[in-house]
């Protein structure tokens, strides 16, 4: 039991320290994963915060889209409101000057020329007028205009008959021409005929109205008056016609 190999000995004691001296190399490579590890980690957890920071900051640019677009909508919409507010309030002021325009304002120099001024205080620009009462905005434009000036080409013949201080009137309107901008439901119409008579012995003048109703473009209507002077008349001339729609009341 005493007789041990001492060649063998020595070699296990040979392959020990063998063993002894490579072991430090064997603990190199776990710092280089640990590092490396250790590297990845705050690599990983860098990229973390960054796509975090990245989600977060892309949340707040969609919310502040969001919160523009809200904002856009509701100025929209407090300007849409404000809108129809004015064109309510325009129409209650518009209303009452649509419906003092009649055939009998319309033939009326005086009324005429206040209604012009009335347009001009309420509505400025016209344009709700046009909205509220677009028939009697254009007829009441026509009729002004053919008041002025087409009027003037229309073939009337007048006679008057003075009797004391009475006169009789009758006269005929011959193929009558009409005014051109008149639409095709304003062709029939109805004039009303300002007659001035001369008094005899004065420099005065007096007035009178003849109507011609229903009347087409040409048609040729007999039209007739009469009125009580306060002199004898002379004479009597058509100063003015007016013009109006039949069936515009």
């Amino acid at each position: 039991m005493s007789s041990m190999n001492p060649q063998a000995t020595g070699e296990s004691t040979q392959s020990e320290k063998r063993q002894e001296t490579k072991a430090p190399s064997s603990k190199m490579p776990k710092r280089v994963v640990r590092i490396t590890a250790a590297l990845c980690a705050i690599s990983l957890i860098w990229a973390v915060v960054t796509l975090v920071q990245a989600l977060l900051a892309y949340q707040k640019v969609s919310s502040l889209s969001s919160e523009t677009s809200n904002l856009q909508s509701q100025s929209a919409s407090i300007e849409q409101q404000l809108t129809e507010t004015q064109q309510k309030a325009a129409t209650a002021r518009v209303q009452p000057w649509c419906d003092s325009v009649t055939p009998a304002s319309a033939s009326d120099a005086g009324k005429i020329q206040d209604l012009l001024k009335q347009l001009k205080t309420v509505d400025p620009k016209g344009e709700y007028a046009e909205q509220v009462c677009p028939n009697k905005v254009k007829a009441f434009t026509i009729n002004q205009d053919y008041s002025k000036l087409q009027a003037s080409l229309e073939d009337i013949s007048l006679k008057c008959e003075a009797d004391g201080n009475h006169v009789r009137i009758s006269g005929e309107l011959k193929k009558y021409k009409g005014p051109k901008e008149a639409t095709s439901s304003m062709k029939k119409s109805n004039l009303t005929l300002t007659i001035t008579s001369s008094l005899e012995g004065t420099t005065d003048t007096a007035t009178t109205q003849a109507k011609i109703e229903g009347i087409n473009p040409g048609e040729s209507k007999q039209f007739k008056a009469e009125a009580d002077l306060p002199a004898k008349a002379l004479t009597c001339r058509v100063s003015a016609v007016s013009w109006w729609p039949a069936d515009l009341k």
